[in-house]
């Protein structure tokens, strides 16, 4: 079944490709995905606010109805503080989704707390050396736990050169790897 909606928002494809005489038309490329990574819903937006996004999401549901698909149960987004009301009014079976949910831990209020690392939690590696040692102990770690529920995640940032008409001309060096995983026992750890 295709239940989730992973939401993002592209900043560099609107930057680098929307422009009318040289200036940029739109500010986002908003894409929605379901869980095989297919694209269920595309469209540009003018600013962040969750209005430009209200038209497109009726419009998305709507079709879904027509097709006699049921909309989705999971939402994905990297701003769920920010998120999480809108989209619930607007994709009301969420909020069902999320009630169902809640019901699931005994005791759990209406809002879960937002992940806080302590410093125990995180290291800021710097030297070649640092990294490598970290990098070494997490897979040692990594392959001592066979548990299907350990999670290992990667991601890394680095910037891009681009040329008059915004396309990419050259990539810089990685700039910050982030790493996290996360233990079957709930220890969670990120090492930036």
């Amino acid at each position: 079944t295709k239940e989730v909606l992973a939401w993002d928002a592209s900043y560099k494809e609107a930057k680098r490709l929307c422009k009318q005489k040289g200036q940029q038309v739109n500010l986002a490329l908003i894409t929605g995905t379901n869980e095989l990574v297919e694209v269920r819903v595309q469209f540009h937006v003018v600013t962040d606010g969750h209005d430009q996004m209200e038209a497109a999401i009726k419009a998305f549901l709507a079709t879904m109805r027509a097709y006699g698909q049921t909309p989705p149960r999971l939402f994905f987004t990297d701003k769920p503080l920010e998120d999480k009301s809108f989209f619930q009014q607007t994709i009301p079976l969420l909020q069902v989704e999320q009630v169902r949910l809640d019901s699931l831990v005994p005791g759990a209020e209406n809002a879960l707390e937002p992940c806080k690392l302590t410093p125990s939690q995180w290291k800021l590696c710097s030297t070649a050396r640092d990294i490598n040692i970290n990098v070494n102990s997490l897979r040692t770690l990594v392959k001592g736990h066979s548990s299907g529920r350990d999670m290992l995640a990667l991601d890394c940032e680095w910037s891009v050169n681009t040329g008059s008409g915004g396309s990419i001309t050259s990539a810089g060096r990685v700039a910050v790897i982030q790493l996290g995983y996360t233990m079957s026992s709930g220890e969670v750890a990120d090492s930036s």
